[in-house]
């Protein structure tokens, strides 16, 4: 009798126990019925706040799914491909951040009523912009490595026939280098070379040795300087060049950045144009600020907020918006999602809460979104 009730006892532990450490049906029910949130860091849209994300798609999709009344999880990735891919491969529900709805999309995928009106832009350095380019183009070459060289190249020239005059001409007493000491003859051979040099002459040699060296060195100088001033205009030419993007038909032959996978991408290859891809938008600024790149093609609310904040003074919007396209929320094909969404959205632009969004995340003179 004493065994039955010490097994009895054992019993009711272990079912106890195993209660404790495994999640009840109900609550594992309730987990499986959230939706998987497919994202990814893209400002303003979606970024990262601590432990948890903020921005407008955030702010958005939270509104829907209260409005809704959706539970759901979000599902953070790194590209853009991969986002798209986990709701094809099942591993989200659907994908909300900053997603253009185009034909090709919309024939492997379900969009949501537009959220967003955007387009594509062009984005340059701001040291490129319209009248500045002359400054940074002066001060870039003369402190390039080429301006060195050639002044390295003016320094020979100066002292290389110097000593030359000095021996032809320090006999001659009206010669342009005399002087009572030996010390001021040779700071006149000095001087005589430098001035020959740039075309400016102070007294000829005396002696026919002398004047043989003085017409080579005219002929020198003259070359030197000449090249000097072409050096300084190409420069200043490719520099202005370089800088005079204000719309698609300035981007041949530049070498663009955007993202891979994107819409943007699409456009410029459409347009016979060859972009380098970058993994996320961050990657393709980088190029541009650091002068790899001499022009980033993306969405155009994307580079608006990084050049009203972080790239401010650094870079800038170029032209109008290109290829003006809507931002959706994507589902797979199918997807019994897709309309409750859509209802919340119109519910919400109907009671003016996505406009209080929006203008929580742009400035109204942005022109209102959707």
């Amino acid at each position: 009798m004493a065994c039955l009730v010490r097994s009895g006892v054992w019993g009711l532990s272990l079912v106890l126990a195993l209660a404790a450490v495994s999640p009840s049906p109900a609550l594992a029910q309730a987990d499986a019925a959230k939706l998987r949130v497919a994202t990814r860091i893209v400002a303003p849209f979606v970024m990262r706040e601590g432990d948890h994300f903020a921005g407008f798609s955030i702010d958005l999709w939270n509104a829907i799914a209260d409005e809704a009344g959706l539970q759901f999880n979000y599902a953070e990735f790194k590209t853009l491909p991969d986002m798209i891919n986990a709701v094809k491969d099942g591993h989200a529900d659907l994908a909300s951040a900053a997603i253009s709805i185009t034909a090709e999309r919309a024939q492997a995928y379900d969009f949501s009523q537009p959220i967003f009106s955007a387009g594509v832009q062009i984005m340059t350095r701001a040291q490129s912009g319209e009248g500045s380019s002359i400054v940074p183009g002066f001060v870039a070459f003369f402190t390039s490595r080429p301006f060195f060289q050639l002044m390295g190249a003016l320094l020979i020239l100066i002292i290389v026939p110097a000593p030359l005059i000095w021996l032809l001409e320090r006999r001659h007493d009206q010669s342009a280098i005399a002087s009572s000491t030996r010390t001021g003859e040779f700071f006149n051979s000095m001087f005589w070379s430098a001035t020959t040099v740039i075309g400016q002459t102070a007294g000829h040699p005396r002696s026919v040795p002398g004047r043989i060296v003085a017409l080579i060195w005219i002929v020198t100088g003259v070359t030197f300087i000449s090249y000097f001033t072409a050096s300084v205009t190409s420069a200043l030419t490719v520099a202005r060049l370089q800088s005079d993007i204000n719309g698609i038909g300035d981007l041949a032959g530049k070498k663009i950045a955007t993202i891979a996978g994107s819409s943007s991408a699409d456009f410029l290859v459409k347009n016979s144009l060859t972009p380098t891809p970058y993994p996320d938008v961050g990657k393709a600024i980088d190029a541009l600020v650091g002068e790899s790149a001499d022009a980033v093609v993306y969405d155009a609310p994307v580079l608006l907020y990084f050049a009203a904040h972080d790239g401010n003074g650094k870079v800038r919007l170029a032209g109008d918006v290109l290829h003006p396209e809507d931002y959706g929320i994507l589902f797979p094909l199918g997807s019994p999602h897709r309309k409750p969404v859509d209802q919340a959205l119109l519910r919400l632009r109907e009671s003016g809460a996505y406009q209080r969004i929006y203008q929580h995340w742009f400035k109204p003179a942005t022109g209102e979104g959707g």
